[in-house]
């Protein structure tokens, strides 16, 4: 894989969809760098504002992101929630330019709803009407879901 992992401490929502997707036996990356200056899909490599994504499905070419509380304003209340939402829509951006999908689960979502959104997405990945042209996805928890 052309791309680069780094090393933090992974949240309890990201522990929670790590056991999910090995219960759901896929493979993925954790962490990994998307780079703007390097876009080649067929090493599964790319970056944003050098932003890692919380996992990667590269055999589906998917991007999945959980949002913790600091990616809403009304649930948790802190400076630099513009930035970050900023980034967030970096992410979705550049995700949907190259092809890939981006998932993005709610952190207060039960891990049932995350399996079916991300099966879901997998699913739609398949199709050959939107292979390899983008798309962001929401799970239920999400009310109304932000825009590009």
């Amino acid at each position: 894989m052309c791309s680069k992992q780094v090393k933090k401490k992974p949240s309890e929502h990201e522990r929670k969809l790590y056991g999910l997707l090995e219960s759901m036996g896929l493979e993925f990356a954790t962490e990994v760098l998307v780079f703007p200056s390097f876009i080649d899909k067929g090493s599964s490599g790319f970056r944003v504002s050098c932003h890692p994504t919380d996992v990667l499905l590269a055999k589906s070419g998917l991007l999945i992101e959980v949002d913790g509380e600091q990616h809403f304003e009304g649930e948790y209340k802190k400076q630099g929630w513009e930035e970050q939402q900023e980034r967030d829509r970096e992410v979705d951006a550049a995700a949907f330019e190259v092809g890939y999908g981006c998932i993005r689960l709610h952190y207060q979502d039960a891990a049932a709803a995350w399996e079916a959104t991300i099966k879901r997405a997998i699913e739609l990945q398949k199709d050959p009407q939107i292979l390899n042209k983008g798309f962001i996805m929401y799970s239920p928890g999400y009310k109304k879901p932000p825009t590009l």
